[in-house]
């Protein structure tokens, strides 16, 4: 997927290597691994979401983060089964490194109320407003990996 909303499908897989794949499934959910401050941590793709949320979790694991610079606030969340406002802690920016570049959140939620099972089990989902940071997301699913480049065009020949 492109920044300019191109999506290719049909491209040839690379070789899958177990030490590189940074991409699985629980159940139907795509999860990669994403890291923070040199930890590696995992996220649920949705691709349909607009903004990233943290999980309780991730408050969990970096407590001193969350003290030193979270602010306690409610977010109201909605689903399919309507709407809820749940406690949460936001952070000024949290910067993850996901499929090999730095991406940044600001500000950064952290919800602290656990509204579905994927809460309790992973760090946060992604969603749109990380991945249309760089110029290319490319997700094989054969080499299970997720890659976001910045991709810079080659200029013209003969230009300088």
């Amino acid at each position: 997927m492109e920044r300019d909303g191109t999506l290719e499908l049909g491209f040839p897989a690379k070789r899958k290597t177990i030490g590189q794949s940074n991409l699985c499934f629980d159940n139907s959910d795509p999860v990669t691994q994403v890291e923070f401050q040199q930890q590696k941590i995992d996220f649920v793709v949705d691709m349909g979401r607009e903004i990233t949320q943290l999980y309780a979790p991730f408050a969990r694991d970096f407590v001193g983060l969350i003290r030193q610079s979270g602010q306690k606030t409610s977010t109201r969340v909605t689903g399919l089964s309507g709407g809820a406002d749940v406690d949460s802690i936001t952070l000024p920016q949290v910067t993850l490194r996901i499929g090999g570049l730095d991406t940044v959140l600001r500000p950064a939620e952290v919800l602290l109320d656990q509204t579905l099972t994927q809460n309790q089990r992973f760090h946060g989902s992604l969603g749109m407003d990380v991945l249309i940071q760089p110029s290319q997301v490319t997700v094989d699913f054969k080499a299970l990996t997720m890659v976001l480049e910045q991709v810079t065009n080659a200029s013209p020949a003969g230009s300088k």
